[in-house]
């Protein structure tokens, strides 16, 4: 029973990252931004200030492609640098006002999420999506620290079924 279940939370959690996915192209689309620079954004609102290269950390890019970023999103009055109070080799980037309104601008859709969830279960949702939220971190950087799998390598393909090899074999039989 319990991977019936198991199953079916895969699923829908495969679900809600897919929907996810498609409502931050939906809003990247609409403010005029780049997936990335909504990504960004995202990751500010939430932690708040954030040093380049935990900014580039966070959204898997090298740091001169986060510094690139940091360059657009500043360009467009969405985000700027300011120097780390307590480091003077470092900057940190912060949301401006604009790139705050994004967000809130953003957040009556969000807030729609839940419509269909009744308000004694909103503080249930919420344990349970941050729960899940964490966990799914902590799984990813897990993966992360995991040596690299390819797929497309030779050593990456499956074992051949007896018939396969047997059917090979005589092949290559035929042929000498």
């Amino acid at each position: 029973m319990r991977e019936q279940h198991m199953a079916a939370a895969n699923k829908a959690l495969r679900q809600l990252i897919l929907a996810g996915e498609q409502y931050r192209q939906a809003i990247s689309n609409y403010v005029g931004l780049g997936v990335t620079e909504t990504q960004a954004i995202s990751h500010l609102i939430v932690t708040g200030d954030r040093s380049h290269s935990e900014l580039a950390s966070a959204l898997g890019l090298t740091t001169s492609a986060a510094t690139s970023l940091v360059d657009r999103l500043e360009h467009r009055g969405i985000a700027e640098r300011h120097p780390h109070p307590h480091d003077r080799r470092q900057t940190l980037v912060r949301l401006t006002e604009r790139g705050r309104a994004v967000v809130v601008d953003s957040r009556p859709w969000f807030d729609h999420a839940f419509d269909r969830i009744d308000d004694d279960c909103l503080a249930d949702a919420v344990a349970l999506l941050t729960t899940i939220a964490e966990d799914l971190r902590r799984q990813a950087d897990l993966v992360t620290d995991l040596p690299r799998q390819d797929h497309h390598s030779e050593a990456a393909k499956p074992a051949q079924s007896d018939n396969e090899a047997l059917t090979t074999e005589a092949s290559r039989s035929a042929t000498r």
